[in-house]
């Protein structure tokens, strides 16, 4: 349960942290009307046939936003993806976009690397 507690702790804190620097952000002197990414999940609504893109962390208030993507069986999501107006604003725009796949981890041949150098290393301190 502690654990849980810190985790939830620890996330709202990164939520806060991020709404400040966003809001620290729009009172700068950068420029406002700079396009900024949206990474955005696929949901569908219970019950319907609605797919919405789902903004977690909006790059502007920190809040989570919803975009309408069509139809479940007859509309293609992807062409929702791009610039769109902010939901908290709609005189601002961000970009939706997948967020970036993580790098995969190595290969087979790697993996047997590390194995024959752990081999090595175990070896050498027996003698």
């Amino acid at each position: 349960m502690v654990g849980w507690a810190l985790w939830a702790l620890r996330r709202r804190a990164a939520q806060s942290l991020r709404a400040l620097r966003a809001s620290l952000w729009r009172m700068g002197k950068r420029d406002r009307l700079a396009v900024r990414t949206a990474y955005v999940t696929l949901r569908d609504l219970p019950g319907s046939r609605v797919m919405f893109w789902v903004v977690d962390e909006c790059p502007y208030c920190g809040g989570r936003h919803f975009h309408p993507a069509g139809n479940l069986r007859t509309a293609d999501p992807g062409e929702r993806l791009g610039e769109q107006p902010a939901m908290c604003d709609p005189g601002l725009t961000y970009e939706l976009a997948l967020p970036p796949r993580p790098r995969k981890k190595g290969g087979k041949q790697e993996r047997r690397k590390e194995r024959r150098e752990g081999k090595r290393d175990g070896l050498d301190e027996e003698y």
